[in-house]
């Protein structure tokens, strides 16, 4: 579970509330040496952390901006599988999407989309997932369903008025005709 540290605290309490979860909850905090003994726990079934620890127990917090590629190799093996390429994760439930999954370019995208490939349950949840219109979903989609939702550009062109300038082409806002598929 992907929240902010206030949302931790609230997860922690609501997962108590079903006493045959109690002892399987794991929040993800402190030091580095803390969290690498946390992420190791065999007995926990829910890991609780903010995004940013996340990134940075993965290494992508030390990436430099322009990084193309995202390396896993500190995440822990329970999570992702190198050889299959695959994550081992059950659910991810992502609390507040909106704030780091917004942008399909973006290092944490890059970085869900390779650890998290495979996950049969991904629940991104906010109050507030659009901003600028129908393009802040779908990084959300795809990494709900990958194959379903493949192309930025075909979504874009689906959903969204395009216009061409001359840097190429620009997202004009949300297509008119298909508000009513909206409400």
């Amino acid at each position: 579970i992907f929240t902010s540290e206030k949302g931790m605290g609230a997860y922690l309490r609501d997962i108590k509330k079903f006493p045959q979860h109690e002892n399987k909850i794991q929040l993800v905090y402190g030091t580095k040496a803390a969290r690498e003994r946390q992420w190791k726990n065999s007995v926990a079934r829910y890991f609780i952390v903010t995004y940013n620890t996340f990134l940075s127990d993965i290494g992508v917090r030390s990436l430099n901006k322009d990084a193309a590629t995202v390396t896993v190799s500190t995440v822990p093996s329970w999570v992702y599988n190198p050889k299959s390429k695959m994550s081992l994760v059950d659910a991810v439930v992502c609390d507040e999407f909106h704030r780091v999954l917004r942008r399909h370019t973006s290092k944490t995208f890059k970085a869900f989309a390779t650890i998290f490939k495979g996950t049969k349950y991904f629940i991104p949840m906010s109050g507030s997932a659009v901003d600028k219109g129908p393009q802040d979903l779908w990084a959300a989609l795809h990494l709900c369903d990958p194959k379903l939702w493949s192309s930025y550009w075909k979504y874009v062109a689906t959903w969204c008025d395009l216009e061409e300038t001359h840097f190429g082409k620009k997202i004009a806002g949300p297509r008119a005709d298909r508000a009513e598929q909206w409400k």
